[in-house]
């Protein structure tokens, strides 16, 4: 499972 903290990281490497 994923936690917050990694879907933020995940969202840093891919920006809109």
């Amino acid at each position: 499972m994923f936690d917050i903290s990694t879907l933020k990281y995940i969202l840093k490497l891919f920006p809109p």
